[in-house]
């Protein structure tokens, strides 16, 4: 029935404010509500996400923490 979320992780998406903004920038018919404040400083609970969307919006925005060098070492492993 229409979008849930928009999901920014590893890299450039879970370090650069100003690229999450220019992503949804403009896209605000589709619900999205991107909260300035939140998005240049991002507050991530225990499980490393941090949701950056005003509070008002429907459709959540999120910045995901990832290790990708654990997950690469833990797939590799498996094959030796």
């Amino acid at each position: 029935q229409g979008l849930d979320g928009v999901f920014f992780t590893a890299g450039i998406c879970e370090h650069d404010a100003d690229v999450r903004a220019q992503a949804v920038q403009g896209r605000e018919f589709l619900g999205i509500q991107l909260d300035s404040r939140k998005n240049a400083s991002p507050m991530f609970d225990d499980a490393g996400i941090s949701d950056i969307s005003q509070d008002s919006s429907p459709v959540r925005v999120l910045v995901i923490r990832t290790d990708e060098e654990a997950m690469i070492a833990a797939e590799t492993a498996k094959f030796l």
